[in-house]
């Protein structure tokens, strides 16, 4: 893709009701908490977990060295670690894009990366020198500079 198509692309994309429109990548991060905080949170047995947290049964697998089951009810709290999803802005692993396609190629190529990702449209309204190399990009692509540009 060259320069002058991506500012076509920027002028004809849906700017998602953003005053100066970039995007990124949200996606759905696990945040570890403890059981007892009243969120309703999922769970996953622990990697490594004490003998005396397992159910007998549960226990009777693990001294065999397999692995017990990934959920039992019978086992103590302390076998398993609690967590919620959160939404993530994920900046730091691929950037933001100037535009929702980008994004979204990025996405398709590199899904495996993410939990449950989808394009996030953000603002750079305060970013002075962001809006002049967004409307630079739109005018290299020959296009008028939408007013969510100005």
């Amino acid at each position: 893709m060259s320069i002058a198509d991506i500012g076509r692309e920027m002028a004809s994309q849906n700017n998602r009701s953003t005053q100066s429109p970039m995007f990124a990548i949200m996606t759905d991060r696990k945040v570890y908490m403890p059981p007892a905080n009243g969120y309703d949170l999922e769970r996953e047995r622990k990697e490594e977990t004490e003998p005396a947290a397992l159910c007998g049964s549960c226990a009777d697998i693990y001294e065999v060295g397999e692995n017990p089951p990934e959920d039992c009810t019978d086992c103590e709290d302390e076998a398993f670690d609690y967590f919620k999803y959160e939404e993530h802005l994920e900046v730091e692993l691929a950037g933001t894009f100037f535009t929702a396609k980008a994004c979204q190629d990025h996405i398709d190529a590199n899904s495996y990366h993410y939990h449950n990702p989808r394009v996030y449209g953000i603002s750079s309204w305060r970013n002075p020198e962001m809006i002049a190399v967004q409307k630079h990009l739109i005018g290299l692509g020959g296009q008028k500079v939408p007013d969510y540009y100005l």
